[in-house]
Formats: structure tokens, sequence, C-alpha cells
């Protein structure tokens, strides 16, 4: 079995439509100046992975998960997850703007100066997850979790979300 994603997207680069990726594990790897816009993939484990400047922008991920992984500087506009799981994550410098996350979980993820402008989130959940000097502005949410004082809370808005704006 290949777990080397880079042979997965040098096929796609040397003119493959879309990038589609089913079943598969990847882990530990470092992905560095790719662009997989318009990706599709589906039921794909990311462990220790790191994404650093990649396009992600209108790309499709479904059931899958992402396991210490770090995000440097990834572009994620108009991107769909559905019911993708996020594990002890961190998403640096990214912009996320009009993503849509259903059914979605994070969980000790950590969100820095990262871009969530007009993002949606539907059925998702939250848990020990902090966003650090990001934009939290116009997002729409519909069922969502915060996992806070041991128990969840339905917010009503991301305006209720703690955030930190602090420079450290």
């Amino acid at each position: 079995m290949n777990n080397n994603l880079e042979d997965f997207i040098e096929t796609f680069e040397d003119g493959q439509d879309k990038l589609l990726i089913d079943n598969k594990k990847f882990s530990p790897q470092i992905l560095f100046n790719k662009c997989l816009q318009c990706s599709l993939m589906g039921g794909v484990n990311f462990v220790n992975v790191t994404f650093q400047t990649i396009d992600f922008n209108t790309s499709f991920l479904s059931a899958s998960i992402f396991e210490k992984c770090r995000f440097n500087n990834v572009l994620f506009r108009k991107a769909e997850f559905w019911n993708c799981t996020f594990l002890d994550c961190k998403i640096t410098d990214a912009d996320l703007t009009r993503a849509e996350f259903n059914g979605s979980t994070f969980k000790n993820c950590e969100f820095l100066n990262c871009n969530l402008g007009a993002s949606y989130f539907i059925d998702s959940e939250f848990r020990e997850t902090i966003f650090k000097n990001s934009n939290l502005d116009s997002i729409i949410d519909s069922n969502v979790k915060v996992w806070k004082f041991n128990k969840w809370i339905n917010i009503k808005d991301f305006s209720s979300v703690e955030k930190d704006n602090d420079s450290d």
C-alpha cells in the first residue's frame, strides 16, 4: 500500500482533472507549496502531517481525520468539510473564508491568525479549541456546541466563542 501523499499529488499535477483520494492513511509527512484546488478526499486519515503553503481552495473532504496535523499558510477558501475530525491540530495563518464545516469535530485545536470570515459551521463541535488573533466575523452557524465548564453549550453565534487576541 502506497502511503506517500506526494505520489498522489504528482499524478494530479501531471494532468488529472481532480485529485481523488479515498480510504487512505498518510503519516508522518510534510507537504510544501502544492496546489490541490478542487480535490476530492473521503475517508482519508492524516496523522502528523504538516501542510505548508498548500492551496485547498474549493476542495471537498468527507469523513476524514486530521490528527496532530499542522496547517501553515494554507488556503481553504470555499472548501467543504463533511463529518471531518480534527484532533490536536494547529492551524496558523490560514484563510478559511467561506469554508463550510458540516458535522465536523475539533478537539484540542488552535486557530492562530486565521481568517474564518463568513464561514459556515453546521452540526459541529468544539472541545478545548482556541481562536487566537483570528477573524470570526460573519460566521454562520447552526447547532454548534462548545465544551465549556464540563458540559456542552449550544452557541447562538460565534460572538460568544472565547477568543484570545493577545499578541504574545
